[in-house]
């Protein structure tokens, strides 16, 4: 995929708002925004909801008077590259623009909504074990989900690695980036409707360490109230366990940089104390993660009171894909090529089973059993699309195209071989599922043949 493809961007045949002839404006709280016609889409790109200092937690940001141009896509996080993406979608995030304090949302609406519809909103947090990402990259292009399915989607991003999860301006341990989506979420709960949306009706919604961070928003102090459902898409629930020894050693090392350390400075340190984490457990898989006891989350021992409580009060679909681990084995040439040898095969197989229990599936399990029977709908699925067809059947990140569209992800590996039309023809029902979800809390078919297996409570 090449650099030119890997963000939302004004590109030929695509009409922009000073050549339409409707000028798309919004005037909401938090400023007047002026946007642009997509495809199938209206867009308000790149829309900035706070502002920090360094090492600081999030202020609101208000545009002020005048009409703020929301037509160019948010710079990414500031972020080392990341190799698996790179190869799995083609985006290099070291080729993209990067902000420190990338506090920005962007948002996709159906072309006919207006400020009268009051439209479920679903917001998308991305993932890329909270080091990696951004919201306008072509991968999660939420367009044909928004048009699709009649609802708003509203892209939130965050601040990343050593300086959205590791310290405070004082030193300490620090959750920021979930301090930052919490200030999103503020700014969707005030400026929304103005879009169309219904602020009463907000489904958070992410995949691996986004599917974490919704999970942990519903704990979060100050998020109370901000959101109605959560959908948690292989969430790494096993990275979570025995991290004291792992996080104590990485701040330390940060440590030794000054405060004021230029940017290239503090992503080199990243890389080496992301690479510096042999015989950690499950947790080195993810280096960087929300930390409890630490605000805005409560400590550990108060953890499973504080999901259930949030249980009570919020519809949750969850889930995993059968294989999870079986993207990191199929991204080594050597695994790969030992997967062609039936006993081989065998014995990889029996790995990825194992990592996949470790790390995803027993936590999706343990958790919808344990909080299940609250008052809040909960359903649990689990996605086997694929499972005997490629070494990445089913395996971590192979819905996204079915979520997002295969337009989006041209000569990956996770369209499995198959057509456009195929993988948009079953990503059309997983489109539905989530969309019902978001839009009522309830889900109506329970399985998705070959694909997705849904059990429901409430």
């Amino acid at each position: 995929m090449p650099a030119a493809q890997q963000i939302i961007q004004d590109q030929a045949g695509r009409e922009r708002t000073e050549n339409s002839r409707e000028e798309l404006l919004w005037e909401a709280e938090s400023g007047v925004f002026r946007g642009w016609e997509d495809r199938m889409v209206r867009r308000a790109q790149g829309i900035r909801y706070a502002v920090s200092e360094r090492y600081g937690p999030p202020r609101a940001f208000s545009c002020g008077e005048g009409v703020f141009s929301a037509t160019s896509p948010a710079p990414v996080p500031a972020q080392n590259d990341s190799p698996i993406e790179a190869f799995l979608t083609g985006t290099h995030y070291a080729r993209l623009p990067q902000e420190e304090s990338a506090q920005y949302l962007s948002i996709a609406l159906p072309k006919g909504a207006s400020a009268r519809d009051r439209l479920p909103v679903m917001v998308w947090i991305p993932g890329g074990a909270f080091r990696n990402g951004g919201i306008d990259i072509v991968p999660y292009n939420t367009e044909l989900l928004a048009a699709e399915q009649g609802v708003i989607i509203v892209s939130l991003q965050y601040r990343l690695g050593c300086l959205g999860f590791l310290r405070d301006r004082q030193g300490n341990p620090a959750n920021l980036g979930l301090l930052d989506l919490i200030e999103g979420l503020k700014w969707i709960s005030r400026n929304i409707a103005c879009f169309g949306g219904d602020p009463g009706n907000i489904t958070l919604f992410g995949h691996s360490a986004g599917a974490s961070a919704v999970l942990h928003l519903m704990i979060c102090t100050g998020a109370e109230g901000l959101f109605r459902r959560a959908i948690i898409q292989s969430c790494p629930f096993g990275v979570m366990k025995g991290r004291t020894g792992l996080e104590r050693e990485m701040l330390r090392s940060f440590m030794e940089l000054p405060a004021d350390a230029p940017l290239e400075e503090i992503l080199r340190r990243q890389s080496v104390i992301c690479s510096a984490r042999r015989g950690k457990g499950n947790a080195k898989y993810m280096p960087f993660a929300p930390r409890y006891g630490v605000p805005p989350l409560p400590p550990q021992n108060e953890l499973d009171a504080a999901w259930a409580r949030a249980c009570g009060r919020i519809d949750v679909l969850l889930g995993a894909n059968q294989r999870e681990a079986a993207l990191y084995l199929g991204l080594n040439k050597h695994l790969c090529a030992l997967a062609g040898m039936p006993l081989a095969r065998g014995v990889m197989e029996r790995v990825i089973q194992i990592k996949s229990r470790e790390i995803f599936l027993d936590g999706t399990e343990e958790f919808y059993e344990r909080h299940c029977g609250r008052n809040s709908r909960m359903h649990c699925y689990r996605l086997t699309w694929g499972m005997g067809e490629s070494i990445f059947g089913a395996s971590h990140a192979v819905e996204m195209s079915l979520l997002f569209g295969a337009g989006n992800y041209a000569g990956s590996p996770l369209l499995l071989g198959k057509t456009a039309g195929e993988i948009d023809g079953i990503g059309r029902q997983v489109r539905k599922v989530w969309a019902d979800f978001a839009k009522t809390g309830s889900i109506g078919a329970t399985e998705i043949n070959g694909v997705l297996k849904i059990r429901r409570r409430g």
